[in-house]
This record gives C-alpha cells, sequence and structure tokens, in this order.
C-alpha cells in the first residue's frame, strides 16, 4: 500500500484503495498513503533537478531541451503570475492519473516556481486529493 503511495503517476489513485480492500482501516490507509506521498517531494524534485542537469550535459539534447523549458515557460509565465502556487495546489489536488505529487513537482520545475511554495502547494493538493480517493473508496461518493 505504502510503495504504492510512492509509485510515479498512480501514487494514492492505488495506495488509499488498495488499503481499504485489504483491510486496513481507512484513516490508517489515509494517514500512511499521505506520509509517503509527501516524504517522496523533496526526492522527486530533487531527482528532477538532477535528472534533466544530466540530460542538458547531453550535446545536442540538453540545448533542445532548454529551448522546450523556456518556451513553456515564456508561454506559461502569465498563468504562473495569476495562479502561481494555488493553481498548482489545484492542479495537484485533482484526483486523476497523472495530477499527483510527480507531475505536480515536474511542472513547478519545469515553470521554475520557488521551490518551498510549490513544495507545500504539492503536499497541500497530495491532502486534498488523498481525501476525495478515500471518499470513494469507502463508497461515501462514487466516481459513475
Amino acid at each position: 500500500m505504502m510503495a504504492l503511495s510512492a509509485t510515479p503517476f498512480v501514487e494514492m489513485r492505488i495506495g488509499i484503495p488498495y488499503g481499504v480492500a485489504a483491510g486496513v482501516s481507512p484513516v490508517v490507509a489515509y494517514v500512511l498513503c499521505c506520509a509517503v506521498n509527501i516524504a517522496m517531494i523533496p526526492i522527486i524534485y530533487w531527482g528532477y533537478e538532477n535528472f534533466f542537469e544530466l540530460v542538458c550535459s547531453i550535446p545536442g539534447v540538453g540545448k533542445g531541451f532548454m529551448r522546450l523549458r523556456d518556451r513553456t515557460h515564456r508561454r506559461s509565465a502569465k498563468l504562473i503570475d495569476n495562479y502561481g502556487p494555488i493553481g498548482l495546489l489545484l492542479f495537484v489536488a485533482i484526483p486523476l492519473p497523472g495530477t499527483g505529487a510527480w507531475a505536480g513537482c515536474l511542472a513547478a520545475w519545469l515553470l521554475e516556481m520557488p521551490k518551498i511554495k510549490s513544495m507545500l502547494s504539492v503536499a497541500i493538493g497530495v491532502l486534498i486529493a488523498a481525501i476525495f480517493i478515500l471518499m470513494a473508496s469507502v463508497g461515501v461518493i462514487s466516481l459513475f
């Protein structure tokens, strides 16, 4: 259950339902999955920085990647100015595949958002998304 919560892009969307289905208390499943997912945030962010630093050092690949990153940043500068950390929080809080801590950290890194604010936004988004996932897992809300 906890290992599933650290898995890229599925994260708690699999971890919490698996834990509840396995007979773990829903509150315990929520706390453990959130704790693992939030603990991963600085590691994920650091991993992206180091991975892309390595990619950028490859001749031919680095310049193309940096152009892509600059273009992404230019096109989204207004979006960041308007929504910034709140927009990132809402992006992560939507409990859909590909909108969790891994994607939130990637977006924050690509958009060159301040590290501490973006990590806090991702963490709060994780807590909110986990509430929706937990409610769906115990049958409080129906996804269909």
